[in-house]
């Protein structure tokens, strides 16, 4: 893959304007089914939202625990709750004249994320999202 331009597996390492760290890691591929999750730590706790699966039976026995069904394999079955969701909120936002919750700035500065990271890649160096606007 590299002769392509491509990477396997890639972890992004962001800091916010107040001091915040945001970890990003990413694979090409996760042989055990669409793995997608995210938490959050803090001083006071954490929160986590764990990979999808068909169902939340869990089997424990002699020589075994946290036996689970596999992970929901194909984006759709895993997020086709937020994709209603997010189908509703145009529709709604176009029925009653009110902006979106998402908008064109909201897609730009993803778009400035991502050109940072490539950036970053390229030149082996951290990239400062300044460099890129």
């Amino acid at each position: 893959m590299e002769t392509l331009g491509d990477h396997d597996t890639i972890t992004v390492v962001m800091r916010t304007a107040s001091g915040k760290q945001a970890i990003i890691t990413n694979s090409r591929e996760a042989s055990y089914g669409y793995d997608q999750r995210v938490e959050a730590f803090g001083s006071k706790g954490m929160a986590v939202s764990e990979n999808r699966r068909p169902h939340r039976m869990v089997l424990c026995g002699k020589g075994f625990t946290d036996h689970a069904a596999p992970l929901l394999h194909f984006f759709v079955e895993r997020y086709r709750e937020a994709f209603d969701a997010e189908i509703g909120a145009f529709v709604d936002a176009v029925e009653t004249g009110r902006p979106a919750a998402v908008g064109f700035e909201d897609g730009r500065l993803a778009l400035v994320l991502a050109e940072a990271a490539l950036k970053s890649v390229a030149e082996r160096r951290a990239v400062k999202v300044r460099e890129i606007i």
